[in-house]
């Protein structure tokens, strides 16, 4: 198979390394104290299989991916530094494992357009403020 018809699962590993740069992930997102809160407690099986899945899916990887990104994370206060961190530690991972620099480029350009369905709290500055109620 050329480069050029290679899809990128192809052109950073497949599989194995993806399994890999999962397994990495998590120890880096349960050991940062920004985003243990979120991953704490999850049973570690079923995430890393979703983690697996999304990977695979958006590097054009087999098989087929049919969850809901927003809806799986819906329930939590996620917002876009929580967000960066994690795309952070999966480059992190992935270059650890020995993938090109510039696939790992391709890789957060995929995930990326993701935010918008994982990030579910508005900015800071645009969150709407407490009110207080006042006594007659």
């Amino acid at each position: 198979m050329n480069s050029k018809s290679a899809t990128l699962n192809d052109r950073i590993g497949g599989d194995q390394v993806i399994a890999a740069a999962v397994e990495a992930l998590n120890v880096r997102v349960l050991a940062d104290p920004l985003l243990r809160q979120y991953f704490a407690g999850l049973d570690p099986i079923l995430l890393k299989k979703h983690q697996r899945e999304v990977i695979a899916h958006i590097t054009g990887g087999p098989g087929e991916f049919t969850a809901c990104l927003a809806k799986s994370h819906s329930h939590l206060r996620i917002e876009k530094p929580h967000f960066y961190a994690v795309a952070d530690h999966l480059v992190a991972a992935l270059v650890d494992l020995g993938v090109e620099e510039s696939l790992c480029g391709e890789v957060l350009s995929l995930v990326e357009p993701t935010l918008n369905d994982v990030v579910n709290t508005p900015p800071r500055d645009q969150q709407p403020k407490p009110t207080t109620s006042t006594r007659s």
